[in-house]
């Protein structure tokens, strides 16, 4: 369950961060990402920067 409240506590940061706090947070992952040796890790710091970056463009398209 604990997993379950942590992605809970990300998305809805997702939705509520800044583009300035997105962008910060986004190139900490990709700076931490070389330094991972666990492959598990390493995918999940991959998958929180591809969610990042499709939020980044999402809020960059005009409403339709």
């Amino acid at each position: 369950m604990a997993i379950l409240a942590d992605m809970k506590a990300f998305y809805r940061w997702l939705d509520e961060a800044g583009e300035i706090e997105l962008c910060e947070r986004r190139d900490r992952l990709v700076a931490v990402l070389p330094n991972l040796t666990d492959e598990g890790t390493a995918a999940e710091c991959r998958r929180f920067v591809r969610l990042i970056e499709e939020s980044m463009v999402a809020r960059q398209m005009p409403p339709q």
